[in-house]
């Protein structure tokens, strides 16, 4: 197993000064919804636009109701834990940057930050607004339905549906370029930002 940490934390004089055990679950779980949620995005509106496709039913088995009983289930779940990854980071403030990153990608670190925040909000809350002004109910996982938002009509539920299709290409953009600046810090500047967001090893600070 390749010690990423470690040897991150060897190669500049500072200290890794790394986030709360509280922020990184945050994080990481957050990250494993978003690549769970955005193919089963994928598979559900396949289904929808080609419910008799034989050759692509062969290869995701099951029904539209279940795939889209999944999507929304975990987007309500990525709204709680990112509602709740907020209040946790206005509560506690994430450690200082390296000392070796610029005014520049500072900046575009936090802005990037916050506006995947605020994607990673409006997907979830459009979606919950398009599926309370349809006719079809919030499956959890088909266990039982939850309670969508009185009085939302199927006009105010196709304007939801349009910003939530139109979001996703933000949600691509961001990730993308989060995961961009990581590779840049550790294959480029070889400097203690990934190591921020994992846990600590035996013999590491």
């Amino acid at each position: 197993m390749v010690d990423i940490a470690g040897w991150t934390s060897t190669l500049s004089p500072a200290r890794v000064r790394r986030y709360g055990v509280s922020a990184q679950w945050f994080h990481w779980v957050t990250a494993a919804l978003m690549f769970a949620i955005i193919p089963l995005g994928w598979i559900f509106a396949e289904f929808k636009l080609a419910p008799d496709n034989q050759h692509f039913h062969a290869y995701f088995p099951g029904t539209v109701a279940q795939y889209a009983s999944a999507h929304k289930t975990l987007g309500l779940t990525v709204l709680a834990i990112v509602a709740a990854r907020l209040a946790y980071r206005l509560a506690n403030p994430p450690p200082a940057l390296p000392r070796s990153t610029s005014t520049l990608e500072a900046g575009l670190a936090h802005l990037t930050h916050w506006v995947l925040y605020l994607v990673l909000l409006v997907m979830p809350i459009s979606g919950y607004i398009m599926s309370s002004g349809s006719d079809h109910p919030i499956s959890i996982f088909g266990l039982f339905d939850f309670p969508k938002i009185p009085g939302v009509s199927k006009t105010v539920g196709t304007d939801a549906a349009i910003v939530h299709l139109s979001a996703q290409f933000a949600v691509y953009a961001f990730v993308v370029l989060h995961v961009a600046g990581v590779a840049w810090h550790l294959f480029v500047r070889r400097d203690d930002l990934i190591a921020r967001m994992l846990p600590r090893q035996a013999g590491i600070d």
